[in-house]
């Protein structure tokens, strides 16, 4: 005979599996950033997180249901409760938790990181504006130069 608890230790455990998952690509793109030559990995690393992000989401909501199912809130204070009833619960709750909190930490040093490049960038562009004495933008949304003297291209003849 099923457990009462057998939907949500199904889903706590596909919600595990799932961290896990996010945390070993948040790692893949902590090494992107830091890493030569791996940069240009950061776009399909992001549309992947995306959709990990989005499984994530769904995993909660159905786990939030079966709280409610149990009699328990539909939140952190509600699976910590049925983790103390229901002992079999607890390791997983815990695994959960853990994998939860590196994906967090290893999210938040992305952000970092990113944050550390795009300064950079900032900086860089902001250099290249002095030098050539444009007090604009160096380059428009398009990637054409802007705030340059205009002048015929030795480029197109």
């Amino acid at each position: 005979m099923p457990s009462p608890t057998d939907d949500l230790r199904t889903l706590l455990l596909a919600e595990t599996a799932a961290v896990q998952k996010f945390a070993k690509l948040l790692q893949t793109e902590s090494d992107a950033l830091t890493e030569q030559g791996l940069f240009d990995q950061l776009p399909d690393l992001t549309a992947e997180k995306n959709l990990l992000a989005q499984e994530l989401g769904e995993l909660a909501v159905h786990r939030n249901a079966a709280l409610r199912t149990l009699g328990f809130g539909a939140d952190h204070a509600g699976t910590q409760a049925a983790a103390q009833a229901y002992p079999e619960i607890a390791p997983i709750w815990e695994t959960l938790l853990a994998h939860s909190a590196e994906a967090r930490d290893l999210n938040l040093q992305n952000g970092t990181l990113i944050d550390t490049h795009l300064q950079h960038v900032r900086l860089s562009l902001d250099a290249l504006g002095v030098v050539t004495g444009a007090n604009q933008q160096l380059y428009n949304a398009q990637g054409r130069a802007s705030g340059l003297p205009s002048g015929k291209s030795l480029a197109t003849g």
